[in-house]
Parts: structure tokens; sequence; C-alpha cells
């Protein structure tokens, strides 16, 4: 209802066609059941919040201070990447460097590395856009966190 309320307030809502969100599936839902033309794009700051929490609850060791680094780093290749075929070889990088963490790698491919997983990379992914989308597109949605935090009472 509230982004109901704010579409029928606002013309705004006609000229946006990207957002940026972080990873949550009710807000996910919200926005495309009220905004269809919308595109989500991911918040690369949250992709790896939510990745990093994970881990610290179920693989502590992939989220302490001398193996976090590298997996932020090959998190950051995926969503880089220029093409699908460069999506998919930084795929199989991936799953090999962390071959011994089959769990690990199980819970990637179902939240946010397969077609259909829970937060597709058609979401969060760079080759997923054309170039010109690529440049105007803000990988973050901190800036509008930080202007909500202020706002609240």
């Amino acid at each position: 209802m509230f982004f109901e309320a704010k579409k029928q307030k606002t013309s705004l809502a006609t000229s946006i066609k990207y957002i940026s969100v972080d990873f949550e599936l009710g807000f996910h839902h919200a926005i495309k059941k009220v905004f269809l033309e919308w595109e989500l794009v991911g918040c690369m700051f949250h992709l790896k919040k939510a990745i990093l929490t994970k881990c610290s609850k179920k693989w502590s060791h992939l989220a302490n201070e001398q193996v976090w680094p590298s997996l932020s780093e090959n998190i950051s290749k995926l969503h880089e990447a220029q093409t699908e075929q460069e999506f998919k070889d930084n795929i199989i990088a991936f799953q090999h460097g962390y071959r011994e963490e089959s769990e690990f790698i199980s819970y990637m491919m179902k939240t946010w590395l397969l077609d259909n997983a829970r937060f597709p990379p058609r979401i969060w992914a760079q080759y997923c856009y054309n170039q010109e989308v690529r440049n105007k597109i803000k990988w973050t949605n901190n800036e509008s966190e930080s202007f909500g935090k202020h706002l609240s009472i």
C-alpha cells in the first residue's frame, strides 16, 4: 500500500527506469508489484554484506579477515564481468577456488549465481545491462539509505 500511495502522489514514478535496491525479497516483490516498469539493480555493498553475514553465521572461516578480502574480490569479479561468457568463466573460477566448500558453493549458486537463483545475476551483474545503462546506474543505494536515515525521527 505504501508504494501504491507513493505512485499515485508523484509523477516521478513514470520517469524512473532503474532503482538500486538491497537484497530483501519482500521489498523486491513490493516494488515489482506496483512499479512494473522499474528494473531492480542490486546494490554491490549490500550484496557483499549479505554474503558476509551468511558466511559469518554458517562458514565463519570464510568471513575471517584473512579470507574475506579475497572472497570479496572474487564477488566483485563476478559483478564486473562485461559479457555472459566472462561471467560464466568467473563462476567456474569461483567454484574451483572454493571447491573444498561444497555447501558454500551450493548456497552461492542457489542464491546468487544461477538464472533462477533467489537473487539472480540479472539484478546485480553488469553484463546483464548494455554499456549505456552500466554508465548511468549507481551500483549502490548507500546514498539513498543515508538520506532516509537522516529523515527518520
